[in-house]
């Protein structure tokens, strides 16, 4: 056995491995977040009644809920819920490799899985009981199984679909996976079909004749949650159009790339994948067979940032995932093309790595710790207040699963309160009268939470926190 093929073996199996690990480390440490609270309470609600909060607010299509419904029925236990997600964004990276090799070489394909394994923002996504996982997944599974219905003739490229039993299992396949992506994750569905489209046009000129109806069927599958998309297209946008300035694009070019949700510059492994992302551009985008896998990130990200621009929803990164999967195949062919440049992408890994660290301290939400802190201080007599709703609803969620000595309240408008009472607070600025209150604990990461006691005899007056 050759040493190149004894490699070939090997460095898939241990490309996965990694990103299992990295998946799977602090998993039964980090609490619930906010929208995974609202997605997990839903879930646990009786069908229908999950069914019109879920459409009620309209953020997200129904699949992931209906997973969590089962799971929430089969477990109590946070941790097991992430598992399938974990295992969804394993499997996105071990797809990665034949995605990628398909469009460019073997090397281009273990680059771009090593460096999805090992995403801060992926790893992140893949540990939240919400879509992100499932719907990157279901993307990325439509284009291998388009690329596999697909032989390759010399330079050209054709398609046998339909002609035989297994092209036509591979054509039903990738056809449901475009619409799992869609009813799992909007973006998702939209850059599934967008690059099995690009596909299409460019290499499967046989196909292309029934292009107009597959899109119909996409459709007619899709229909029943149209109404819906309808519904939060004409409701008041919750948040107003981002501007989109240099700090905008510098602050999505640094999360996206090595960095973590700290405002900070945009480091130099940032700047290396980017640029390799670039060649690997330049490089795809003057091909036709390889055109697709420009399409996905450049038309993607404007597709994405456009739809945000018309109907702005609240500014977050994990908006524009979907698009963004498309950095790796490009820095892979980079990588495996430029192979004198290849070792930069050290630089990657090596920034990957410190925000990793800080990611496994302190990068997600502890409410339960707050909550457990509370518990274990307060005394018969003593209240226990919340700030406004986004504390009520992150802290109240573990507070009503422990066994506790008094019950909590919310302040609502300006606050009047006599100690003894302890207040907790997040999302909203410490004013000056509730900063002379001794600080019992501060939880930084998590939302900028801080638990203050108000001693016997002592009163706390001060304005609404929103």
């Amino acid at each position: 056995m050759s040493s190149f093929s004894a490699v070939n073996r090997i460095a898939p199996a241990a490309i996965v491995l990694l990103a299992l690990a990295l998946r799977l480390i602090r998993l039964r440490h980090f609490g619930l977040g906010n929208d995974e609270i609202a997605e997990v309470f839903w879930s646990a609600l009786p069908l229908r009644e999950m069914l019109h909060y879920v459409m009620k607010d309209g953020v997200h299509p129904p699949l992931d809920y209906f997973m969590q419904f089962v799971l929430d029925r089969m477990t109590s236990t946070e941790w097991i819920w992430r598992v399938p997600r974990v295992l969804a964004g394993t499997a996105t990276v071990a797809l990665m490799m034949p995605l990628t090799r398909r469009w460019f070489d073997e090397r281009a394909g273990w680059i771009a899985a090593l460096l999805l394994a090992v995403s801060p923002i992926h790893i992140r996504f893949s540990q939240e009981v919400r879509p992100y996982a499932f719907g990157l997944f279901w993307m990325v599974l439509a284009i291998v199984l388009l690329q596999k219905a697909m032989r390759r003739d010399g330079e050209t490229a054709t398609d046998d679909l339909l002609a035989s039993s297994p092209s036509r299992l591979l054509a039903a396949s990738w056809f449901l996976s475009v619409y799992l992506a869609a009813m799992t994750l909007y973006f998702a569905g939209m850059i599934a079909a967008l690059v099995s489209i690009a596909m299409i046009l460019f290499s499967m000129p046989q196909l292309r004749r029934k292009l107009p109806l597959i899109i119909l069927g996409w459709v007619v599958l899709y229909a029943p949650w149209l109404p819906v998309i309808l519904g939060a297209a004409r409701a008041t946008p919750p948040n107003p159009r981002d501007q989109l300035t240099w700090s905008w694009f510098a602050y999505r070019l640094q999360t996206l790339g090595t960095g973590d949700w700290q405002v900070e510059p945009i480091s130099f492994g940032s700047w290396i994948l980017w640029l390799f992302a670039l060649i690997g551009l330049v490089f795809a985008i003057g091909n036709r067979r390889t055109k697709p896998a420009a399409i996905w990130l450049v038309v993607g990200l404007a597709l994405e940032i456009t739809a945000l621009q018309l109907r702005p929803h609240y500014p977050a990164i994990r908006h524009l995932l979907p698009a963004w999967m498309g950095v790796f195949p490009l820095v892979g062919y980079a990588g495996s093309r430029a192979r004198r440049l290849a070792v930069a992408l050290l630089a990657v890994l090596f920034f990957d790595a410190q925000t990793l660290r800080a990611y496994y301290n302190h990068g997600r939400p502890e409410w339960n710790r707050v909550v457990d802190f509370v518990v274990e201080r307060v005394k018969p007599g003593e209240r226990v207040i919340l700030s406004n709703n986004w504390t009520d609803l992150n802290f109240g969620w573990y507070w009503h699963q422990q066994p506790r000595a008094v019950e909590i309240e919310k302040a609502s408008g300006p606050v009047h309160v006599e100690g003894p009472a302890w207040f907790v607070i997040s999302a909203c600025g410490v004013t000056p009268e509730l900063a002379r209150m001794p600080l019992a604990q501060e939880f930084h990461y998590t939302n900028h939470c801080e638990v203050r006691y108000i001693p016997k005899g002592e009163t706390l007056d001060m304005g609404a926190c929103p």
